[in-house]
C-alpha cells in the first residue's frame, strides 16, 4: 500500500488501500469493495472510499481514490438557536380573536367589564347567567378546544347587575398538550375586550383536612407546578411589564366582597393556598403528603395560568375551588374523575350565588 498526500487528499493505492481482502487499518480505513477488511474509525469508510471522521468527507478509494479535503477548510454556519414562542405569532393570533369576537357581537356587550371561567362539573352555573350570545371555541380563531369532561367549550355573553359578563363555559388545560401560552390566550383576549377582572374557578382535591366535600375555597395565594409559564418568551410590553409582581395575584377587593356575599348568603366559606400541577395523572399519597407540606390546601389542574395572564395585563382576579374530595395521605382513597365531577355539583349551586353576588358588589 502507498499512500499519496495531497493536502489530506486521501488515501491513493491499489483501488483504495487494497490488501489480501482488505488491510485492517486504523479504525477508520476499509478498503475498497473488496477488502470488507479495515473498519474504520467512525467516519473512514472504504467501500465507496474511506468517508472520514465527520470532520472529513475524506479519502474516496473505490472511486478513483479521489480524496476530498477536510471540512474544516471550509467555513461553516453557526448553529441555530432554538427559538423561543415568537411574538408575531402569538400577537396575531391573539388579535385575530379579538378582531373577530368585536365583528361577532352587538357593540353592547363591550367593553367586557368581568370575565368568569367555570371549570370542571360546574358548567350547569350557566344557566344563572342568562346568556345572551353564545360562541362555541370552535369558531374562535386560535382558541384551544377543551376536550376534558364536563368542559363543552362556549364563550357566553351577557349581562348581570349592569355588568358585561363573558363566561366561559370550560377551559383548557396543560395535560391536554397547550403551552402555558396557549392556556392564556383566552384571558389575553378578554383583556384586550376591556375586562379588568377574573373571576376564575376550578373543582379541587381537598388537601386541608379540616375541609369537607362540597366546601368553596377561597383563593389568598398560589403555588405553580406546572412546568411552564404563559409569560415565557419575548415581552409584549403593550401586553404588560417583563416581570410582573405576584405578591398580590388574588385581589384583596375581590376577596373582600366574596367574603362580604357569602356572609350575606349564609355560603360557609373556607380560604387557603391552591396548587397547580401538570396532570393528568392524579396524586400518589406521597405527593399529597408532599404538597401539604409545602403550605397547600388544595390541589388541581388548572387556574394558574388563567391568573399569571390576568395579573400581567392589570386585571383583578378572585380564585375559587370547589373542593371536590379530601386527600389525606395517611387514610388514602382511590380518586375516580367521576367522584370529582360528583363532589364538584355538589358545591355548584352556592359557587353560582357566591359569584353573582361578587358580581352585583363590582
Amino acid at each position: 500500500m502507498r499512500i499519496i498526500n495531497r493536502g489530506c487528499r486521501g488515501c491513493r493505492g491499489d483501488r483504495g488501500c487494497r490488501g489480501d481482502r482488505g488491510s485492517i487499518g486504523y479504525r477508520g480505513f476499509r478498503g475498497d469493495r473488496g477488502d470488507r477488511g479495515g473498519i474504520g474509525y467512525r467516519g473512514f469508510r472504504g467501500d465507496r472510499g474511506g468517508i472520514g471522521y465527520r470532520s472529513f468527507k475524506s479519502c474516496i478509494g473505490d472511486r478513483g481514490d479521489a480524496g476530498i479535503p477536510w471540512r474544516s477548510f471550509t467555513k461553516t454556519s453557526t448553529p441555530s438557536i432554538p427559538s423561543t414562542p415568537s411574538t408575531p405569532s402569538i400577537k396575531f393570533k391573539v388579535e385575530e380573536a379579538v378582531d373577530f369576537l368585536r365583528g361577532k357581537l352587538p357593540q353592547s356587550y363591550l367593553p367586557v367589564d368581568a370575565v368568569v371561567m367555570l371549570g370542571t362539573g360546574l358548567g350547569g352555573a350557566v344557566e344563572a347567567f342568562n346568556s345572551k350570545a353564545s360562541i362555541p371555541y370552535s369558531q374562535i380563531p386560535h382558541f384551544p378546544i377543551s376536550t376534558s369532561p364536563e368542559h363543552s367549550g362556549t364563550l357566553h355573553f351577557g349581562a348581570i347587575y349592569g355588568k358585561k359578563v363573558a363566561l366561559f363555559e370550560g377551559r383548557f388545560h396543560f395535560y391536554e398538550g397547550y403551552s402555558a401560552m396557549e392556556l392564556g390566550i383566552p384571558v389575553r383576549v378578554m383583556a384586550l375586550l376591556g375586562a379588568k377582572v377574573l373571576i376564575a374557578s376550578n373543582a379541587a382535591g381537598g388537601l386541608n383536612l379540616s375541609f369537607r366535600r362540597g366546601d368553596i375555597m377561597l383563593i389568598n395565594d398560589h403555588i405553580s407546578l406546572i412546568p411552564d409559564n404563559p409569560l415565557r418568551g419575548i415581552n409584549i410590553d403593550e401586553w404588560g411589564e417583563r416581570f410582573p409582581d405576584m405578591s398580590k395575584a388574588y385581589s384583596g377587593r375581590l376577596r373582600e366582597l366574596a367574603k362580604e356575599a357569602a356572609q350575606k348568603l349564609n355560603i360557609p366559606l373556607q380560604e387557603g393556598v391552591f396548587v397547580a400541577v401538570s396532570g393528568p395523572s392524579l396524586e400518589t399519597p406521597s405527593e399529597t403528603r408532599f404538597l401539604r407540606m409545602i403550605g397547600a390546601d388544595a390541589v388541581a389542574m388548572s387556574l394558574v395560568p388563567e391568573v399569571i395572564v390576568a395579573v400581567h395585563a392589570g386585571m383583578e382576579a378572585l380564585g375559587l375551588s370547589v373542593i371536590a374530595n379530601i386527600n389525606d395521605p395517611d387514610n388514602f382513597q382511590p380518586i375516580l374523575i367521576e367522584d370529582v365531577i360528583e363532589g364538584a355539583r355538589r358545591g355548584q349551586e352556592r359557587l353560582t350565588r357566591l359569584v353573582l353576588g361578587v358580581l352585583k358588589g363590582l
